[in-house]
C-alpha cells in the first residue's frame, strides 16, 4: 500500500475555498449556479424632444426628456406625442451610448375652400290654392243634433 502524503499550505487553502464557493453559490436546491453571474454592462439613453411639451413614454412607462440607464443590447420602445403633431414610435436596442433626438412635425392643417358657389335657387311654388277663391260661396249645412 502506498503511504499518502499530508496537503498543507497553499494546496489546502485553495481546495478549502473552492469547497466554500461551490456551497455558498447553490440554488438552494443542492445544484450549483453555473454560467455568467455577472449583470450585463449598462448604457446610457439619452433623448431630447421637440417641442418641449410633448409626452414620452419609453417601454410604456411615463418618461422626461434626460438620460436613463438600461441594459446593453435590450430593446426600447419609445413613443412621442403632443396635440397638434403627428405621433413617433420608435425602436431602439441600446449599444454604447445612444442620443436619440426627436422632432415631431406639426399636423397639416387643410385650407378652407376658395370656391364661388352660385346662391342657391328660390323655393319652388305652392302647388294648387289651398285657400277657396273669395267669390265663392259655402252653403250652409244643417247637422243632426247629438243625442241626449
Amino acid at each position: 500500500m502506498a503511504r499518502r502524503r499530508k496537503i498543507t499550505g497553499k494546496p489546502l487553502l485553495v481546495a478549502s475555498a473552492a469547497a466554500v464557493l461551490a456551497v455558498g453559490c447553490g440554488t438552494g436546491k443542492g445544484g450549483i449556479v453555473t454560467g455568467n453571474l455577472m449583470p450585463p454592462p449598462t448604457v446610457e439613453l439619452c433623448v431630447s424632444v421637440t417641442p418641449e411639451s410633448a409626452t414620452i413614454t419609453l417601454n410604456g412607462e411615463p418618461f422626461t426628456a434626460g438620460c436613463v440607464e438600461s441594459y446593453e443590447g435590450s430593446p426600447a420602445t419609445l413613443v412621442v406625442s403632443a396635440p397638434g403633431y403627428v405621433s413617433q414610435t420608435l425602436e431602439h436596442r441600446h449599444g454604447d451610448i445612444a442620443q436619440v433626438t426627436v422632432v415631431l412635425e406639426a399636423e397639416p392643417v387643410l385650407p378652407e375652400p376658395d370656391i364661388d358657389l352660385p346662391p342657391p335657387p328660390p323655393p319652388p311654388p305652392p302647388v294648387g290654392n289651398l285657400m277657396p277663391p273669395p267669390d265663392l260661396e259655402i252653403p250652409p249645412v244643417d247637422l243632426p243634433d247629438p243625442p241626449e
